[in-house]
């Protein structure tokens, strides 16, 4: 679709009939933006005066939070009164959604999934004034590289389209996007995926950086002078990208790699600037490094609050990431805090099928288990196990009190999973306990493991 018609009537129209101000939002965060830092210190802090006192009014959560650890909406006056209030994590999550969704009547609302890295599904409800201003905040961090709302995006992304592709081809064309999974980038697809690309015309990159990685490396040098064309940039979301890979990339396709952060639960976080600076979304998240006592040395976890979503409020959530305690400073001119690089977003996710010949990302498995999840398996936490190039161990932890059927998981994944994976891949689904998961070398649980990676490294 021809940009123009995306930007000036498509998405217009769009955000008119969910009731979004986006345009009112991007306005706003474009004078935002350039505050001093006090300006924004006080903003942040009302703003979380208010989510919390909307959290104590709706839900049991929030009132034996203040209860048990004698705390009022009053008392929060400086970044350092935060810390009185208790770090929150995925369980308590889905206890509050639980709760929410007891009432009878919500209002129109976004329904966030994660599982991700984490391998602990989480839902949160987001109303559709969170959801602008968090599609507003992406937005204006893209337009740091000229990118504009309807640009043509490039979305490589982890998960084969095996079920709703119609729906999603629809939902591509709606926001000129064209969504390629690894399958797409695989040696007997590329060259189709690759006239498929050019004749859409892209104006950015957008999706994993382990994705991203691959398609720019398998480009010849006159596949990457057509790319560059019209593209303005890549940006690099969901897993770390070293400065020595973004470095190695930057040189090979000419046009800038950007850092995006962020979790599904509160959406973006931050974004790199032209400068380098990692900025804080600080209009829409409060962004806090501290240490939980099993860090690195110099190093702590981020715990976010969503500053703006008062129907299912997220107070001092623990993302688990880490980042350096020291904050640098950004000479952009901006005003927004800025964050260290991220560590412990696992890049190593690919499944290795017909003896290496061939990739799929493991974020396929992932999504299979947040559907089984949000359909009301007592699944607590779950992580994925390659152990040979034919056999794939899913380890699931199961909710307390819930009872899984292993040999009807089974079924179900194998049946799903040979779409993307083939029908000679073996499954097998192993009830753990959540301390039989296995922790990265980054400190950080990671929803993937290749025995294969380990063997060859």
């Amino acid at each position: 679709m021809n940009p123009y018609i995306s930007q000036k009537i498509v998405y217009p129209l769009l955000f008119s009939l969910r009731r979004e101000p986006f345009y009112a939002d991007i306005e706003k965060l474009r004078k935002f933006q350039w505050q001093d830092q006090a300006t924004i210190t006080e903003r942040q802090l009302d703003k979380f005066r208010t989510v919390a006192a909307a959290g104590i009014c709706s839900f049991d959560f929030y009132k034996r939070i203040v209860a048990e650890h004698e705390v009022s909406v009053k008392d929060m006056q400086t970044l350092d009164d935060l810390k009185r209030w208790p770090i929150m994590n995925k369980s308590e999550l889905n206890r509050s959604v639980s709760e929410l969704r007891r009432k009878k009547a919500l209002p129109a609302h976004t329904v966030r999934m994660t599982g991700g890295s984490s391998g602990d599904p989480c839902l949160v409800l987001a109303d559709r004034l969170t959801t602008s201003i968090s599609v507003a905040a992406r937005a204006l961090f893209q337009e740091w590289y000229g990118i504009g709302v309807g640009d043509r995006q490039i979305r490589l992304w982890g998960r084969p389209l095996s079920t709703g592709y119609y729906r999603e081809q629809l939902k591509g064309f709606i926001l000129n996007r064209i969504r390629l999974d690894s399958l797409a980038l695989g040696k007997d697809c590329f060259n189709n995926t690759f006239k498929q690309i050019i004749n859409f015309g892209a104006d950015y990159l957008y999706g994993y950086a382990s994705l991203i990685a691959l398609f720019i490396d398998t480009l010849n040098d006159e596949q990457l002078v057509m790319l560059r064309g019209g593209l303005k940039a890549a940006i690099s979301t969901s897993e770390t990208m070293s400065d020595d890979q973004r470095m190695k990339l930057f040189s090979r396709l000419g046009r800038p790699i950007v850092d995006e952060y962020g979790c599904s639960e509160i959406d973006i976080i931050s974004f790199s600037c032209p400068e380098g600076g990692r900025h804080t979304a600080a209009e829409n998240v409060l962004v806090e490094v501290v240490r939980t006592g099993d860090e690195p040395e110099g190093f702590g976890r981020t715990v976010v609050t969503d500053l703006n979503n008062t129907l299912m409020p997220v107070i001092r959530y623990c993302v688990g990431d880490l980042v350096p305690l020291d904050r640098p400073v950004c000479h952009c001119g901006r005003g927004w805090p800025c964050i260290g690089p991220v560590l412990g977003r696992i890049q190593n996710q690919f499944i290795e099928l017909e003896g290496g010949v061939r990739r799929v990302h493991s974020q396929f498995i992932v999504y299979m288990l947040e559907g089984l999840f949000d359909k009301g398996w007592g699944i607590r936490s779950f992580q994925i196990v390659q152990e040979d190039f034919d056999l794939i161990v899913v380890k699931v932890v199961p909710q307390e009190g819930r009872a899984i059927d292993c040999e009807e998981l089974r079924k179900i994944l194998a049946a799903e999973g040979c779409r993307a994976l083939g029908p000679n891949t073996r499954w097998r689904v192993d009830l753990v306990e959540k301390d039989e998961l296995e922790i990265a070398a980054s400190y950080k649980f990671q929803h993937f493991v290749s025995r294969i990676s380990a063997r060859e490294n």
